[in-house]
């Protein structure tokens, strides 16, 4: 099966924010597009739990990648966190993909940026081995 594309809401509508689950060597990425704000935060909040249950399953990091987020909210911040502390729970490493000012800039004013790991790219370990395949 090829990657996943998460794109309803719990009621079954589309939503605006786009997401697709990958797996690569020794993580899942989440790789999200749109704009993250308090219509939205839902949906990127399920994405992510899911995509931490797949990791915990796995045994691998997970990777939120955010370089395709226009927009960046208040809301969008919390989940973040949110996940940060479901990975530390599970035992994962949580990583997250940024590398534009309308997701780096809300992160260093809040001080996220010294909670989360951020990178600009996925580690080139990982995209060598891209499986674009999730159970």
């Amino acid at each position: 099966m090829t990657g996943e594309d998460l794109a309803r809401t719990a009621d079954g509508m589309r939503s605006p924010l786009r997401m697709h689950r990958r797996r690569v060597a020794g993580g899942v990425v989440l790789a999200v597009t749109g704009e993250v704000d308090l219509a939205t935060v839902d949906d990127l909040l399920g994405g992510i739990r899911e995509t931490i249950e797949l990791a915990t399953d796995l045994g691998v990091a997970v990777l939120v990648d955010l370089r395709a987020v226009s927009f960046l909210g208040a809301a969008g911040l919390r989940v973040l966190v949110t996940a940060y502390e479901g990975c530390v729970t599970a035992g994962l490493a949580l990583r997250v993909i940024a590398d534009h000012s309308p997701v780096l800039r809300p992160l260093r004013l809040t001080g996220t940026d010294r909670l989360l790991t951020i990178l600009s790219a996925l580690p080139v370990a990982m995209t060598s081995k891209d499986r674009d395949d999730t159970p």
